[in-house]
């Protein structure tokens, strides 16, 4: 259990925190993955040949999409560590569950935002004419890789939590 460093109490999670949380970062998982897929078929069926519009727009998209995805992983780990230090022992559960969702929240905001990018360079024919567009998922795979990372067990939670404090 981490420990609130000015007053020593230890920090107690309900039990059912972890499992909820798992429901929230499942339910966002599934959402990316489905949207990855539904992005890969459309990609395979597209017959559509892009105007120079279309690869413009792409480009200028792109763009906004991973300077958002920066922008966003940035403010979720700054929003994480702000809220856990707000910590006392009769509000910890509502802090860490508050935080953990912000935190996930933001970053599938960038995921989405990414995958939204390349359904629409699939289904403008811009992914077959310039593969280097599917680039613009790596804010989708980042996201997966933070969920594959955090995954909210007992002991990954107090493991963050204890080093979001000491800091």
């Amino acid at each position: 259990m981490s420990e609130i460093p000015e007053t020593g109490q230890l920090i107690a999670l309900k039990a059912d925190t972890p499992l909820n949380l798992s429901i929230v970062s499942g339910a966002t998982a599934s959402g990316t993955v489905l949207l990855i897929a539904i992005i890969i078929f459309l990609h395979l069926h597209c017959q559509k040949y892009p105007t120079a519009q279309d690869i413009a727009i792409i480009n200028r998209l792109t763009g906004a999409a991973m300077i958002a995805a920066l922008v966003a992983i940035m403010a979720s780990e700054i929003i994480w560590k702000s809220q856990l230090r707000r910590i006392d022992a009769h509000n910890a559960d509502a802090i860490i569950r508050t935080a953990f969702t912000i935190r996930t929240g933001l970053r599938e905001m960038s995921a989405i935002l990414g995958a939204f990018v390349t359904l629409m360079a699939s289904t403008g024919g811009v992914l077959k004419l310039y593969p280097v567009y599917w680039a613009t998922l790596l804010p989708a795979w980042l996201f997966l890789g933070y969920l594959a990372m955090h995954w909210p067990t007992f002991e990954n939670l107090d493991s963050e939590i204890g080093t979001a404090l000491q800091k």
